[in-house]
């Protein structure tokens, strides 16, 4: 009896035995499981888009207003850009050598000729005088920077009288607002010429001296049209000079 229960506890000891050994294969077997987190990929920035450049504009091109009031006749007429009283008023002479000197001026019909009223203290010779013509072009500065449409020196003048130049026969300037700068150079020692003037502004006209406005000066200007209209002159835009 005691070798039966001997056998019986040796053979429940072997089955312990082997169920341990057989658990402990099983869990030494299995393969952890990797957990595997899902990146979330970020969306791309935009890209900027560049803002469309602004299409500028055309400025509309300026027609000039007709200030002329019409016809009297188609005759040709001298215009004199002064009092009429200007030996009453006291005319005085100034030496244009080495001034910038210029008139503002708007003509209501198309003109062939103009000029300033030249003192050259009796000289005949060594000096000269050029101009140049401007289309008005909103303010003074912005007038001089551009080309001027006509570069002209007269012919010689006697002492006094108008140093005046003429266009070509059939050539002329249409209506509209102009900058006369006249440019006086002296070549021989007390040879000079220059302008006549009055102090006292004449409304048809402004003076300019050195590129500032010679305040209460009319420069004495005589201009040239190829017809006779109403209105000799029209108003003047602002200078744009502070």
């Amino acid at each position: 009896m005691k070798k039966l229960l001997s056998v019986l506890l040796s053979a429940v000891l072997l089955a312990s035995v082997f169920v341990l050994t057989s658990c402990q294969s099983e869990s030494e077997d299995e393969t952890p499981t990797a957990t595997i987190t899902a990146q979330t990929t970020s969306t791309p920035a935009a890209t900027p888009t560049a803002a469309p450049t602004p299409t500028e504009e055309p400025t509309p091109t300026k027609e000039p207003v007709d200030y002329s009031g019409g016809l009297v006749s188609n005759e040709p007429m001298t215009v004199a850009l002064y009092p009429e009283n200007i030996l009453e008023i006291g005319l005085q002479a100034m030496c244009g050598t080495g001034q910038s000197i210029a008139l503002q001026f708007y003509a209501t019909v198309p003109f062939n000729g103009i000029g300033f009223h030249s003192p050259t203290w009796t000289a005949t010779e060594g000096f000269s005088l050029d101009y140049e013509i401007y289309a008005w072009n909103n303010n003074y500065y912005d007038t001089i920077w551009n080309d001027p449409i006509l570069s002209i020196t007269p012919d010689p003048w006697v002492d006094g009288q108008c140093a005046q130049v003429v266009f070509e026969p059939g050539e002329e300037l249409p209506a509209g607002e102009y900058l006369l700068v006249a440019y006086y150079q002296s070549y021989e020692n007390a040879k000079n010429s220059g302008v006549y003037y009055v102090e006292q502004a004449f409304p048809g006209t402004r003076a300019y001296l050195n590129d500032e406005v010679w305040d209460n000066v009319c420069i004495v200007t005589t201009l040239f049209y190829n017809t006779t209209p109403v209105n000799p002159y029209g108003p003047l835009s602002d200078p744009g000079l502070e």
